[in-house]
């Protein structure tokens, strides 16, 4: 069939956002001292048993967690919601994933650099996200970490305040760190595909690393809705993909349009009939 929309090569524009102290008690002086009493020392603190991915670590009795199969991507998308978390400035996500006896928060797991334990960069924080153009054996977690070169880095596992385990990081996925994967949309295409509407989309990475690319599609007539998508962008390279997504079927493929023309740093994508 004739495609609807052809979207020209997009230019160069890259993808991005996107103690105090108490005072003393005044004593009359009438007021004896205890002299016969001691202060017991603070007990000893105990530093957690460094442990690599794929390890489980005792958390509480009976409690085991384990961290796995990390990776260092530019953009999530945030679990069981239509919603794409990108980057802002110079931040990347750590995914893992995450199994164990116990329900837990995301904000309990946090970025150890360099022996430092690090907040989340600001505007971002720890949350479930999907398994899109992943697979995670658990629940699949990112954390997002500032993209800075690390001599060392690692996964701590921290609720309260209180840090019970570490997983340390593989030097492949620390070394990827500050390189962010420039992935450009270089053409957006509505067709079809066995008479069903297909999205076909080519992105090029013209970063240092492989990426993956990440988007959602979304029927215009429906809010808070969309389908995620996601593939593989190997450095230097151009790379096509068609989906089909179920959301949009209802649709004519010779009447669909996108509701809005897609740019180059485009990745939610509403579709509906071409006015």
């Amino acid at each position: 069939m004739k495609r609807r929309r052809v979207l020209a090569t997009l230019g160069t524009a890259a993808f991005g956002s996107m103690a105090g102290c108490a005072g003393e008690t005044d004593r009359g002086s009438d007021e004896s001292t205890l002299t016969d009493e001691t202060t017991a020392p603070p007990p000893p603190t105990i530093e957690p048993k460094r442990r690599g991915t794929g390890e489980s670590a005792r958390v509480a009795d009976g409690v085991f967690l384990t961290i796995a199969d990390p990776s260092v991507r530019s953009s999530v998308v945030v679990y069981n919601s239509p919603v794409l978390s990108v980057q802002g400035a110079g931040v990347q996500f750590v995914v893992v994933s995450v199994e164990g006896d116990t329900d837990f928060e995301p904000s309990s797991f946090v970025l150890e650099r360099d022996g430092a334990i690090q907040s989340p960069p600001p505007q971002q924080t720890q949350q479930h996200v999907g398994g899109v153009a992943r697979e995670c054996d658990g629940r699949c977690l990112g954390i997002p970490v500032e993209a800075e070169a690390a001599e060392s880095a690692g996964i701590a596992y921290r609720p309260d305040d209180q840090v019970l385990a570490v997983w340390g990081l593989d030097d492949s996925t620390v070394a990827a760190f500050p390189n962010v994967p420039d992935l450009r949309l270089q053409s957006a295409i509505i067709t079809e595909q066995e008479g069903d509407v297909a999205v076909e989309l080519s992105v090029e990475n013209v970063g240092e690393r492989d990426g993956v690319f990440l988007f959602i599609i979304a029927p215009a007539w429906v809010a808070d809705a969309g389908e995620p998508f996601g593939f593989r962008v190997p450095r230097g390279e151009t790379v096509t993909e068609t989906v089909v997504p179920n959301d949009i079927q209802s649709l004519d493929p010779d009447e669909a349009g996108f509701s809005t023309e897609p740019t180059a740093d485009s990745r939610y994508f509403r579709i509906g009939t071409e006015s």
